[in-house]
């Protein structure tokens, strides 16, 4: 070469490129240069990894660097990883329980071959996990709480949940409560234990409340026997109840008791059993009427109870009777009354009932009225059994007068009714009080003394005169004197008199016009009976007699005031007259009737009324024509004139008019007045006027 160049270049050798030394050829544009012995090609040499044993993990491990060391390669080590588990890099991330297998390689360079990949495999144990559900409970019949517990072990990752559920049953008792878990694709990764908890369902309260009953000694319990509430227990169980007391008859309180059923649903509930009380009443007799209606104790209409009557009216010093029954005569083989002892000869004496007499209204002083034995008597239709006696005594010996009594046969109440005079069930010989209630009957006796007859004299009189009445009291006994008696007018208050051989006066003022009734009463005295009686006394309206003035007026004008007179009779002192006098109706002249109108009195007087008359007098009036004139040959003018005295209302009119003719002269002008219809309500003066008809001035033209 002639000259020196300087070439550079850049050689790729091939993998399959010839071991040994190497020519390079360079072509420029000018000349090919050839360099034996340029470069020698060597051969590569092997690398070899050295990647250890990797532990075993278990899931839920956190990831985990490996290590391995490579050959002389300018490569690094590379890692992969197949199995339950990835690769990041060196990191090794678990996902999930089995087997990793980790794989270490390198690549070779220019010196050195691909190193031979190192695997390495490794177990991944499943995560120890478990589940506790928590324990849960509810009272029998209550909706089943929100179950819940408690997952330990588990990845938050893996968004592992439970669900919680217990073994069925809705009675009274313990019952399981376990999980399943989800979701299923990660459970493989963990070791569970699955725990369980107790579900408890506990009774449910309730009580049972009988209601107290009763019924009467000798009567059947009631065919159910009470009710009673249940409380707390759940319909769809239909718990119901039935009802018994303790065994006995006699009158007392005994234990009402509730049982339950059905008996299977029973067992869910903590019941409280409550009691109440059956209570056998003593048999309380009613008291009958004469119809056989009884009241009280045991209502009945068939006279079933007790009675006592009595002769209702009975003259003093004679006798009375009064009867006294009672049934039923026993009461579950009880009888109702009992022998008082025993005879002289140890034979057990009759019962007996006992009566008394007691002014009315005054029951603490009774009187005894007579005993009388009591007979068994019956059976009747009922089927039962009466006890009865009638007892008859003189009233004169009894210390009592004429009057108002009731008698009593004394029971249950009688001490408290005569304030301990008499002792309670007195009227009742030995009387059972531990079974029975006795009432006390009472019957109304009117004692009465000698008759009287009462009488009334009372002669009619005139308003505002003193009436005289006399009452006359007669007694077949004798002649009555000094006793009072009482007269009532109208039903107010009375008066009182003293009777003066038989009579009293009463003078009475001050009574209206009208009828009046008069009750005159004579009270009982000493042996005399009461007597009364009733009369009227007639009161006639006082007469009186107005009459009427006579007035007049002008037509036109207002009607005068109308006045009256008293012409018979007199007012009495403070009456007046109300109302006024009208007249007939009318305006025109003429003559008009006065009447009565309202004017009135009260209806103590007879009102009589003498009539006169009212005189519509003509209204002066006139009518005055204007004197009127004219010339010959022209027409005549509007006559007019005046009217005066006529009223506005009657709308009198003119129409002035003159005599005929048209020559030169002197006429007569004159009125029409209308309308007629009013004309004759007024004494019209016609005036009459003159009407000139002058000359027509003329002159001749020659």
């Amino acid at each position: 070469m002639a000259s020196s160049t300087l070439l550079t270049a850049q050689v790729s050798i091939a993998n399959n490129a010839t071991i040994g030394a190497q020519t390079l050829t360079a072509t420029t544009s000018t000349e090919v240069v050839t360099l034996n012995d340029a470069f020698t090609i060597i051969a590569k040499a092997d690398q070899t990894i050295v990647f250890g044993a990797l532990p075993d993990k278990t899931y839920s491990d956190p990831p985990v660097a490996v290590r391995a060391t490579g050959g002389g390669s300018t490569q690094p080590v590379v890692f992969t990883a197949s199995g339950a588990c990835t690769m990041s890099g060196n990191i090794v991330t678990i996902t999930g329980a089995g087997t990793c297998t980790v794989t270490a390689s390198q690549a070779g360079d220019v010196n050195y071959n691909p190193a031979r990949a190192v695997s390495q495999t490794f177990t991944i144990n499943k995560a120890p996990a478990s589940v506790m559900p928590g324990a849960g409970g509810k009272t029998y019949g209550s909706s089943d709480p929100v179950l819940t517990g408690t997952l330990n072990g588990f990845l938050p990752s893996d968004n592992v949940t439970a669900f919680f559920a217990r073994t069925a049953g809705e009675a009274v008792g313990t019952y399981t409560i376990s999980a399943a878990l989800g979701p299923a694709s990660v459970l493989s990764n963990y070791h569970i234990t699955y725990n369980i908890a107790s579900f408890v369902i506990a009774p449910l309260s309730a009580l049972v409340t009988p209601n107290p009953a009763s019924k009467m000694f000798g009567d059947d319990d009631p065919s159910l026997l009470t009710t009673g509430t249940l409380t707390g227990f759940l319909a769809g169980d239909n718990v119901t109840a039935t009802y018994s007391r303790n065994a006995g008859d006699a009158p007392g309180q005994y234990t009402i008791r509730a049982t339950l059923s059905p008996a299977t649903v029973l067992g869910n509930y903590t019941i409280t059993y409550n009691t109440a009380n059956f209570t056998i009443k003593k048999y309380s007799f009613s008291t009958c009427d004469a119809n056989g209606h009884c009241v009280g104790g045991k209502p009945n209409d068939n006279g079933i109870g007790g009675r006592l009557t009595i002769t209702s009216m009975a003259r003093y010093g004679h006798n009375a009777t009064a009867t006294v029954t009672v049934s039923p005569a026993a009461v579950n083989t009880k009888d109702a009354l009992t022998s008082p002892g025993v005879d002289n000869s140890n034979q057990p004496l009759p019962p007996v009932f006992k009566v008394w007499l007691a002014p009315a209204g005054d029951p603490t002083h009774p009187v005894l009225f007579g005993i009388g034995t009591a007979t068994k008597m019956g059976p009747y239709h009922s089927g039962n059994y009466t006890w009865q006696t009638s007892i008859t005594a003189p009233l004169d010996e009894l210390l009592i007068t004429p009057g108002n009594y009731t008698a009593y046969v004394y029971g249950d109440d009688g001490s408290s009714l005569t304030n301990n005079q008499v002792q309670s069930d007195a009227g009742y010989s030995n009387a059972d009080t531990t079974d029975f209630i006795y009432p006390t009957l009472t019957a109304s006796l009117t004692v009465t003394g000698w008759s009287t007859t009462t009488s009334i004299n009372a002669p009619a009189v005139t308003y505002n005169t003193a009436a005289i009445v006399t009452v006359t009291v007669t007694s077949a006994s004798g002649t009555l004197a000094g006793n009072l008696l009482s007269l009532t007018v109208d039903s107010g208050t009375p008066t009182s008199a003293a009777l003066s051989n038989g009579s009293a006066v009463f003078t009475i003022n001050g009574l209206n016009a009208g009828d009046h009734s008069l009750t005159a009463s004579y009270a009982a005295h000493g042996n005399f009976a009461a007597s009364s009686s009733t009369g009227t006394l007639h009161v006639n309206p006082r007469p009186i007699t107005v009459t009427a003035d006579a007035q007049s007026k002008t037509y036109g004008d207002a009607d005068p005031a109308l006045s009256y007179q008293i012409t018979s009779g007199s007012l009495v002192n403070g009456d007046s007259f109300t109302g006024s006098l009208t007249r007939l109706a009318g305006n025109n002249v003429g003559t008009y009737a006065v009447q009565p109108g309202t004017l009135s009195l009260s209806t103590n007087y007879t009102l009589l009324f003498a009539g006169a008359n009212l005189t519509i007098n003509p209204k002066s009036a006139s009518v005055t024509p204007g004197a009127g004139a004219k010339t010959y040959g022209s027409s005549d003018p509007v006559l007019t004139g005046t009217l005066s005295g006529f009223l506005p209302s009657d709308n009198v009119t003119a129409i002035f008019a003159r005599t005929a003719g048209e020559a030169v002269g002197t006429y007569t002008i004159s009125a029409a007045l209308g309308p007629a219809s009013v004309l004759s309500n007024y004494d019209i003066t016609y005036n009459i006027a003159s009407f000139v008809i002058a000359p027509l001035p003329a002159s001749p033209t020659p």
